[in-house]
């Protein structure tokens, strides 16, 4: 717990610098402060790697920098430390300024100091909506007849009558008893947590349309309503290729909710499209002036080709991408993509998803997953056609219609 004090203390500390008013040295300030806050928070995250002694536990990513001994004193490794905070300070910085060049290439205004509320709000708005993702195990699961043991999220353990405090973090998990496991209502269980995050987020949706909220609460709704917004996808998608649910930040290392879709009889293409839809729907009414820009911006991009060969281009462009992501996606059926959660004795190839799985059994055997091979294909596909979009803007691009420095901010 000394430890946890210890980080939230310099937590505020550097909340309290954001207070930066000099507008030029904001995003500067904001990338260090957002990289030194992140690189302290994730000394509370387990650093899971190979083989490790049970009575010592690693905490920092993506190096470990803090080491606990049931048996001896706490050790910190400060050499992993600045690297950790110049690898996230470095990120963040990078990330503000893709920001300001799409923003500005976009007619959008970047208001840093409401970014900065976004992302000082991030961390606890994230466990917020943790607790959500456990209720939601705890209640679908009561209701197909389980019983709710506990939910434990950060250094909170909820029981069904009262609150303790561990010493111990943990980013989320709940107990839930009385279901069999493989049953419709345990693959309920499994999709409630996800499904719950995206049912709030909805809701979130709603709220922001109708109710005149202030501006700083409208963030901080958004802030929370896009963590509900990533909880499904990045579910789905990150433990199928050796990823945690929250990527660099932990979370489970299975595809919980398509697990449970697949116990509930659900089958995986009607749970994908759901999926997708569902994220587009959202990702649209959260940042519906952002879309509109974008897609105009897109438009733009492809009627400034030249009228004689724009169409063709566009066509040749359009089939290249479709050959192009149908090749690699075939090449990345020999690249292996073992999973986490794995079977002894098979081994997976496909990348994002895996598309084929080779038992090696005495009866070998292949597994094709016509699904998944299909979302590669267009994951590559439109990786490919943005790539050409990207050099189609390089090369018309004139000094012309470029903007000068100053221009630029």
């Amino acid at each position: 717990m000394n430890d946890a004090v210890l980080v939230l203390a310099v937590c505020a500390c550097l909340v309290i610098t954001l207070k930066v008013r000099t507008l030029k040295l904001i995003p500067a300030v904001g990338a260090i402060a957002f990289g030194v806050l992140v690189s302290l928070a994730t000394g509370l995250l387990p650093h899971e790697s190979g083989m490790s002694i049970p009575e010592i536990k690693r905490y920092g990513h993506p190096l470990f920098w803090l080491v606990t001994n049931l048996n001896g004193p706490t050790e910190y490794i400060l050499t992993n430390l600045a690297i950790d905070t110049a690898f996230w300070v470095l990120l963040s910085l990078v990330a503000l300024l893709v920001l300001k060049r799409v923003a500005t290439k976009l007619e959008i205004t970047v208001n840093y100091r409401t970014l900065l509320w976004a992302l000082v709000l991030s961390i606890p708005l994230g466990l917020i909506m943790c607790i959500i993702h456990e209720l939601g195990h705890g209640i679908w699961g009561t209701l197909v007849g389980g019983k709710l043991i506990y939910i434990h999220v950060a250094y909170l353990i909820i029981y069904p009558f009262g609150i303790a405090i561990s010493p111990h973090f943990r980013l989320g998990a709940a107990a839930v008893d009385g279901l069999i496991y493989g049953s419709f209502g345990y693959g309920l269980m499994l999709l409630g947590g996800s499904m719950t995050t995206t049912i709030a987020a909805w809701i979130i949706a709603i709220v922001l349309r109708k109710a005149n909220l202030s501006y700083r609460s409208q963030v901080a709704l958004k802030v929370l309503g896009l963590w509900g917004i990533l909880d499904l996808p990045f579910y789905v998608v990150f433990p199928q290729i050796g990823l945690g649910h929250w990527i660099f930040f932990g979370g489970e290392s299975g595809p919980e909710p398509l697990t449970g879709t697949r116990m509930m009889g659900i089958p995986d293409p009607a749970f994908y499209l759901t999926v997708i839809l569902s994220t587009i729907g959202l990702v649209f009414f959260y940042f519906q002036p952002v879309c509109e820009k974008v897609l105009k911006e897109t438009k733009t991009t492809l009627g400034n080709l030249k009228p004689d060969f724009g169409a063709q281009k566009t066509r040749r462009a359009l089939l290249g991408s479709v050959v192009c992501g149908i090749l690699v996606s075939l090449v990345t059926g020999a690249v292996e993509n073992p999973p986490r959660a794995s079977i002894i004795g098979a081994t997976y190839y496909g990348y994002p998803l895996v598309w084929r799985v080779v038992m090696s059994t005495i009866t070998s055997a292949t597994d094709y997953r016509l699904i998944n091979f299909v979302i590669d294909t267009i994951f590559w596909m439109i990786a490919f056609f943005l790539a050409w979009i990207f050099l189609q803007k390089i090369a018309t691009h004139s000094p012309e219609t470029s903007k000068s420095p100053n221009d630029l901010g």
